[in-house]
């Protein structure tokens, strides 16, 4: 019982309580001051007399009526039915247990002399850390209830909504205040602290709004946020990434602790686009990857750059090497190439038989085809990044690439050494097309101080002749290293000014609507924008060069065709005033077919010209090349311009077959799940360094076959079986050792050459 006198106000809300029975003071103790008392949100069936005698005169009591049985009470007092959203509301004096009330469901106020406490409302729930009443958070979440608050667990004091529903604007105060997830959520489980999650591959730019169909191929759609796959890229530039990456970080905030300014991403993706070598765009995939990734030593858009210490080979960014190793390289190349021209010269000046094939007519004629094959095939290599080739053939191609003598790719590893010197399309351009005049005017230059020399020699007749005869000769070797220099650079020239062509530029969309900024790259090197005064320059001064595209093979036909006298080619005909300068580039043809390396050149150029412009992509690129294949194998197939039968067979079968297919296997690649079998790979690579190394090999298996039939090793192997017997048989005795205290005599010659010298008593003599 308790003490009427001491209690004035009684608070029994929020308990299980169904009667209240008897008084609630002893009587004997004097007049009730008790004059309030809250029993609402119990679950009350039954309230007697008696119970509502314990009120003082004036007093109140202040219940919940449902299923509620109220007994006849004195009119001196007061019964009020309240809701279950009736919001209790307390006076406090300092000092008193307020600590208490804000852990259990209370929000507090300061007042002069007391503090103003109430329960907290529906919709709300009091928090224990912040010791206030916050509103039940957005998401599958409401209170119903009053005076709730957070359990010690550290779940929030709200209820949940059913599976599948949420409250849009958080502080929901019934079951109704739940309304159905949006599309493209999973409705069997519980909202959480947003709008349900989204189903499989679904994403949402809204923590609370829809979620949509994974907008792009090369996205990861999970966990409600995309990321970007391995083998994809995407850029930035235009749209915000730190907004995208504090919204995706707030996404990731599975509590009511994420901040309420970062919950939607309204500016749209970027676009995204497939790597052309898938392998160079890494994109960790093992963490939450926002931002395109390289592989290491590649960078730039769609990571088709070197980083530095590395630099490109084949559309590959290879580690760079030493200085020593890259000085002993060049040291090497130089040695080479010099030795070859200077040995080309000096064959061509001693020949005097005009009608016999030399060595050097051979090795320039087998030459040709090798070059012709790899300069096509190296720029193929080059242009086809979207073949993802297997990675032994790509070392292969690799080395291969030195055979193109490709002047601008061969010294590319200065950049190495010296960052300055980074060999773009623009620079690249520049040497390719300085280096005809430059030939040209050092060719000129060198012709004209020997002319010059010898008109101030012309006062002596003798020296006049000698050094006519020096001219002649020093005329030849000059006219050809230079005819051969601008013959096996033309390709590479050619292609360096189809790369500047506008129609070699591809145009990229920043965004996934396709609507905003654009950007037009170049494709050869997409670190170059197309659209820039600079590239127009560059462009203007490409079709101003392409002028020596078509000048160049129309010289060498005016050239050949001035020297041909009737009906005789320069290497049948024996009149002197036919340049052996011009020889390599008809001897090895029939008479009928001078022009034919004119051919050669046509098809060197135009079977990657389509490709450097459009791309290997197009449609249009991949139907004109295969049909350009087609058409040079049948025309050399029908008309055998060759008079050698193995140079033919060559060049028909492992040149331009060897394109033929190599663009075949490009233009129809083998599905992804024939490609990953353990089988399929090393039969594709297998066939692919085959077709490639066929010409190489074949020129050079002949030189080897012929050098070991000359030297007929079975006959020096034979010879030395034979000589091992006496070989042998001298050894043992050359191991014999000489007695001690023994000479020879004075009179004995000793032992002789045919006669070994042997442990015997009559074959020596003491001395006297």
């Amino acid at each position: 019982m308790l003490s009427g006198l001491t209690v004035t106000k009684l608070y029994l809300f929020e308990n299980s309580l169904s009667t209240l029975l008897g008084s609630l003071f002893d009587d004997q103790l004097g007049k009730s001051f008790l004059n309030l008392m809250q029993v609402q949100n119990n679950p009350l069936r039954n309230i007697s007399k008696d119970f509502l005698s314990s009120l003082a005169e004036g007093g109140e009591l202040i219940v919940s009526c449902d299923q509620l049985e109220i007994p006849k009470f004195q009119p001196d007092i007061t019964v009020s039915c309240v809701p279950p959203t009736f919001v209790t509301r307390l006076k406090v004096f300092y000092g008193g247990h307020v600590s208490s009330l804000l852990e259990r469901g209370f929000s507090c106020t300061e007042g002069p002399r007391l503090r103003y406490c109430s329960s907290c409302a529906v919709g709300t729930y009091g928090n224990k850390k912040q010791l206030t009443c916050v509103p039940c958070p957005r998401g599958g979440f409401y209170q119903d209830e009053v005076g709730q608050y957070q359990s010690n667990g550290g779940a929030n004091g709200c209820k949940t909504c059913n599976s599948g529903t949420f409250v849009m604007s958080g502080g929901g105060n019934n079951p109704l205040s739940c309304q159905v997830c949006p599309e493209g959520t999973n409705k069997t489980k519980h909202a959480g602290y947003r709008a349900c999650f989204c189903l499989d591959n679904y994403v949402r730019r809204d923590r609370f709004g829809k979620c949509e169909l994974c907008p792009q191929a090369g996205l990861n759609c999970s966990n409600d946020f995309v990321t970007i796959l391995s083998g994809y890229y995407w850029s930035w530039n235009i749209t915000n990434f730190n907004l995208y990456k504090t919204y995706v970080e707030n996404l990731l905030t599975i509590n009511d602790s994420y901040d309420n300014e970062s919950t939607s991403f309204r500016v749209p993706f970027p676009k995204v686009y497939e790597c052309p070598q898938r392998h160079k765009c890494s994109n960790n995939a093992s963490s939450i990857q926002l931002e395109a990734t390289c592989e290491e030593g590649y960078r730039g858009w769609m990571c088709t750059e070197c980083e530095e210490g590395y630099f490109p080979v084949s559309g590959f960014c290879q580690k760079c090497p030493s200085i020593w190793a890259f000085v002993a390289e060049m040291f090497v190349f130089i040695v080479v190439v010099a030795f070859f021209f200077t040995y080309v010269g000096y064959t061509y000046r001693r020949e005097r038989n005009s009608t016999e094939r030399s060595i050097v007519d051979i090795a320039l004629a087998r030459g040709k085809i090798v070059l012709a094959f790899y300069q096509i095939m190296g720029e193929f290599w080059d242009s086809l990044d979207v073949v993802n080739w297997p990675d032994v053939f790509r070392q292969v191609a690799n080395w291969l690439n030195i055979v193109q003598f490709n002047l601008a790719v061969l010294v590319v590893k200065p950049c190495c050494f010296f960052p300055k010197i980074n060999l773009s399309p623009y620079q690249m351009f520049v040497f390719g097309v300085s280096l005809p005049p430059v030939v040209v005017l050092l060719t000129t230059f060198v012709l004209l101080l020997s002319y010059s020399r010898l008109w101030y020699l012309k006062r002596s007749n003798i020296r006049f002749v000698r050094w006519n005869l020096k001219l002649k000769r020093l005329k030849e070797r000059v006219l050809t290293m230079a005819l051969m220099t601008l013959y096996i650079t033309y390709p590479s020239t050619s292609n360096v000014i189809f790369t500047l062509y506008p129609s070699a530029c591809e145009t990229f969309d920043l965004d996934e609507t396709k609507n905003t900024e654009k950007i037009s790259l170049l494709r050869s090197n997409y670190s170059i924008k197309c659209d820039t005064d600079i590239h127009f320059k560059y462009k203007t001064a490409a079709y101003i060069a392409s002028f020596y595209v078509v000048a160049f093979p129309c010289f060498l036909f005016c050239l050949l065709k001035k020297y041909l006298k009737s009906g005789a080619t320069i290497l049948t005909s024996s009149r002197q005033e036919n340049p052996k300068w011009l020889r390599f580039l008809c001897e090895n043809y029939k008479d009928e077919f001078w022009f034919w390396e004119i051919i050669e050149l046509t098809r060197r150029v135009s079977q990657t010209f389509v490709i450097i412009l459009f791309g290997w992509d197009s449609s249009l690129s991949v139907t004109v090349t295969l049909t350009l294949a087609v058409v040079f194998l049948t025309l050399h197939t029908s008309y055998a311009p060759m008079k050698d039968k193995f140079e033919h067979y060559l060049q028909v079968l492992a040149s331009l077959w060897a394109i033929f297919l190599n663009m075949l296997v490009a233009a129809v690649p083998i599905p992804d799940a024939a490609v990953d079998s353990p089988r399929i790979e090393p039969v594709m690579t297998a066939i692919l360094i085959g077709l490639n190394l066929s010409v190489l090999s074949l020129v050079i298996a002949k030189p080897v076959l012929w050098v070991f039939k000359l030297l007929k090793p079975w006959k020096v192997m034979s010879w030395i079986i034979e000589l091992l017997p006496t070989i042998n048989w001298r050894i043992k005795s050359a191991t014999v050792s000489t007695p001690t205290n023994t000479s020879f005599s004075q009179y004995d010659d000793g032992p002789t050459d045919e006669e070994p010298f042997l442990h015997q008593p009559n074959n020596y003599h003491s001395l006297p």
